[in-house]
């Protein structure tokens, strides 16, 4: 199996939130954010049930050193084209998954997966969708998360190693061989960087919701 193909989705999300005015300049990740950890980065911190299935894209760096998080009105992208195969619940919000052919890369067929978000009211399965296409935007976890901060979850699989891509849920993600994931990282075209979780962080107040930074730089 070869190397997976770049994707342009980061350049396209920061394009389409207008996020370069704020000075996007790299994601912030926490371990715990990351492809396979087995730490959480919210709350008092601590260890998953299971290792996490793919990265979390919430905190970013600005111009002089500002701080901004994603927030529900960041709207999402799609990462290669494909045709979405299923939606299901998560638990701040819900998940699109997408079919994706990229044999031309060696590669063969591929899902993504992108949790707690908003789909469009239009978005059905068998709708085909192209790369850099707005599907969805990030959920508003309203009441149902004190911790977490509303945030993109991004998984690739393979969907071999699955019966039925339809009867996906998240129940049976957590259970599934950690051999079916594959680190989202190896598409993405970004600049990081990795920091501590302190638990006595306030990531909401640390933290200054991207909408708000938008509009402060229109005035």
């Amino acid at each position: 199996m070869g190397e997976l193909p770049l994707s342009n989705f980061i350049s396209r999300l920061a394009d389409i939130n207008h996020l370069t005015p704020l000075g996007f300049d790299r994601f912030i990740f926490f371990p715990g954010m990351l492809f396979n950890s087995k730490e959480k980065w919210w709350g008092r911190g601590g260890c998953r049930a299971v290792s996490h299935e793919g990265v979390d894209l919430c905190f970013f760096a600005g111009d002089e050193d500002a701080k901004f998080r994603l927030d529900e009105t960041v709207q999402i992208p799609m990462i290669y084209d494909g045709t979405v195969v299923h939606l299901m619940d998560d638990f701040l919000g819900k998940t699109v998954v997408t079919l994706h052919d990229v044999g031309a890369a060696s590669y063969g067929p591929l899902l993504s997966l992108y949790g707690h978000v908003q789909p469009h009211d239009h978005l059905n399965v068998g709708d085909r969708i192209h790369q850099g296409e707005v599907f969805a935007s990030i959920a508003d976890p309203g009441g149902r998360s004190m911790f977490l901060p509303p945030h993109l979850h991004l998984s690739l699989a393979k969907p071999q190693m699955f019966p039925q891509v339809s009867q996906l849920s998240w129940e049976m993600l957590n259970h599934a061989d950690r051999s079916v994931f594959i680190d989202p990282m190896k598409a993405l075209e970004m600049d990081y960087s990795v920091i501590h979780y302190d638990n006595a962080f306030n990531l909401f107040q640390q933290y200054t919701r991207c909408s708000a930074g938008i509009a402060a730089k229109s005035k």
